[in-house]
């Protein structure tokens, strides 16, 4: 078969200009049509155009299945090396990865070859290479099974929390159990901000291998006294650990809004009285002994021991107007105004929560 072979200028020439010229074409009867009728079409220029047309629609579905599948700038797991202290921060790095990249790796086989793909170093590359063939094996016997099988006799493929739990039993230390249970007994809020002990919480939490009421009965074992009476008033008792992360963060917020309101006055002490005595030289503290006067009161017939009478300042204090509860209503209502509607909700929630 003979290729003929056209020079770039040709190429670039317009269709119409490749065509045979009229001495060239061999001779065709002259074909008589009306005015209105239109030309015969060529089939070679219909057939190009819509392959052209489908060449064109499948780059189109190409490019758009490319961007949806685009991947998150999220940065990769580092590879595993088998060592237990860092099987922890692999899978946090594995999981952080695939919730960044759900559309990538939507389903359990996609997520436990991705996985399996950043274990190539050390002790974790032998565990990688019989699981990769223990996998392959199940997907070849699942594909082979036929349609009709019964659901008790189907191949079980390895899900991915099963991945994950072999994972943990491979390569995480025996004890961390015992010893992430023994931290998290210890764990208190006392003065932290309740999202910094629900951080510690949750990391504990992870390790532990505690049931959801285990995990609650721990988390609110920690809470600070005041904290947790303001989430236990409430009716409605939360079902799970992360719906008690939610009241909790709602009331310490109330809290801390009700000590803003209300803290300042009460906190504020009264200045320790100090009872100052007459300072005398020597010479007055002889005539005082000669006449029987007080060094407290210079008054005669007792001595500074058994003085009844008061200091200045605690006379003052008694004085003093105290306020009456409607003075106490408008001050806390004209602070209340000052918060949002959001926060005076909270505010009345922890009032009626807390008794107050």
């Amino acid at each position: 078969m003979e290729i003929q072979t056209c020079s770039s200028e040709t190429l670039n020439q317009p269709s119409f200009m490749n065509r045979p010229s009229e001495t060239d074409r061999p001779e065709t009867p002259i074909i008589t049509t009306s005015p209105s009728s239109s030309p015969p079409s060529d089939p070679m220029t219909t057939q190009q155009t819509s392959a052209s047309l489908q060449d064109l629609i499948s780059a189109l579905r190409t490019l758009t299945n490319g961007e949806k599948k685009k991947e998150n700038k999220v940065a990769v797991p580092n590879h595993y090396d088998g060592s237990p202290a860092k099987a922890s921060t692999f899978l946090t790095e594995v999981d952080l990865y695939l919730m960044a990249n759900e559309t990538l790796y939507p389903n359990d086989k996609d997520k436990i070859l991705f996985t399996l793909s950043y274990m190539k170093e050390g002790q974790a590359a032998n565990w990688m290479k019989a699981k990769t063939d223990e996998y392959k094996k199940e997907l070849r016997e699942k594909e082979a099974e036929p349609s009709d099988t019964k659901p008790e006799d189907q191949t079980h493929v390895t899900t991915w929390e099963e991945f994950l739990t072999d994972f943990k039993k491979a390569f995480r230390p025996l004890d961390i159990g015992t010893d992430t249970r023994l931290k998290m007994k210890l764990l208190k809020q006392n003065k932290k901000h309740v999202d910094e002990y629900i951080t510690e919480f949750r990391l504990l939490a992870a390790d532990t291998e505690y049931e959801n009421r285990a995990l609650i009965d721990h988390f609110l074992a920690g809470l600070h006294p005041a904290l947790l009476k303001s989430c236990l008033m409430q009716p409605d008792q939360p079902d799970t650990i992360d719906k008690w992360y939610n009241r909790a963060r709602k009331y310490n917020n109330a809290w801390l809004t009700m000590i803003a309101i209300t803290g300042g006055e009460r906190s504020k002490k009264p200045p320790k009285t100090e009872t100052k005595v007459n300072r005398i030289s020597d010479e007055e503290a002889q005539e005082y002994r000669r006449k029987g006067l007080c060094y407290k009161c210079s008054k005669p017939g007792h001595i500074a021991k058994n003085c009844q009478e008061k200091p200045r300042n605690e006379q003052k204090k008694e004085n003093l107007k105290k306020s009456t509860p409607e003075d106490v209503y408008h001050k806390i209502r004209a602070i209340y105004r000052d918060f949002s509607e959001e926060e005076q909700t909270q505010i009345l929630d922890l009032m009626e929560g807390g008794g107050f």
